[in-house]
């Protein structure tokens, strides 16, 4: 799981799907590193293994040099690994487009998307769904572009030294 930790909703989001998925699957997350652990050379033999990333993605974690980190070597070893990890991208209220380089790696692929706390029940059924080989609920160009709010372009002057 690819998260911003020490952020809401993303930490509390993650972990609250990592309890509901353990219970089924052997799942990672940063949290359960023991101390002294190289965690970078941990999280990336993880990833190598997985058949999953999921990745939560706020305003936050979108800027996050990690979690862009992990996603780009999901993408890249799914591309020699036949299509694993499968990238699972969850949009924790967060409705912007998203910037390059995530913009390349993950607007091509299905998408959930999580409002609020009371949708925590309904993401953690569809990402179960999704690891036994169902599909991500936005997948459609036109539901994605129904989902991002249009930004209002800004507006500027240029003036003549």
């Amino acid at each position: 799981m690819s998260y911003k930790r020490n952020a809401s909703p993303d930490e509390p989001v993650a972990l609250q799907v990592f309890q509901a998925l353990s219970q089924q699957h052997k799942v990672f997350i940063d949290q359960t590193m023991s101390v002294g652990t190289r965690w970078a050379e941990c999280i990336e033999a993880e990833i190598r293994q997985a058949d999953f990333l999921i990745t939560f993605l706020s305003a936050l974690s979108t800027s996050s040099e990690m979690v862009v980190a992990e996603i780009e070597t999901a993408h890249h070893l799914a591309k020699s690994q036949s299509g694993r990890p499968i990238i699972l991208p969850v949009r924790l209220a967060y409705q912007e487009p998203f910037l390059y380089p995530l913009s390349a790696y993950l607007n091509g692929i299905n998408w959930a998307f999580w409002k609020d706390a009371e949708d925590t029940p309904r993401l953690i059924a569809e990402l179960l769904q999704a690891v036994s080989g169902g599909a991500l609920a936005i997948s459609e160009e036109k539901s994605k572009a129904d989902l991002l709010q249009k930004s209002q372009p800004s507006w500027f002057t240029l003036q003549r030294c």
